[in-house]
């Protein structure tokens, strides 16, 4: 099992900023940075935020979304065939009614 310490987080993306979707909101976070950790043994490996212990699915350290939203999608689907494009359409449509 590789060890992975504490200290010395590097930063996972040049660029400071992150974005979560959520089941009502789209969250922009400007001053928020995913930092990374390298393994101490001679593998090299790289420990990066996964987002499962906030319920989040990290997309690539930038984008993140929300279980709420996967679900809500996954049920649409499975109930109605709703398709991807179509609940992004809906999605939208929703945000921009609700001012967000």
């Amino acid at each position: 099992m590789n060890h992975y310490p504490f200290c010395d987080p590097v930063p996972a993306r040049p660029s400071k900023g992150i974005i979560i979707y959520t089941e009502s909101d789209v969250i922009y976070l400007p001053e928020h940075q995913v930092f990374k950790k390298s393994c101490s043994g001679p593998c090299n490996c790289i420990a990066s935020f996964d987002g499962s212990s906030d319920l989040l699915l990290n997309l690539n350290n930038r984008y993140f979304i929300h279980y709420s939203l996967l679900y809500e999608y996954s049920e649409l689907m499975t109930m109605s065939r709703n398709t991807l494009q179509g609940f992004i359409r809906a999605k939208n449509r929703k945000l921009k009614r609700l001012g967000r």
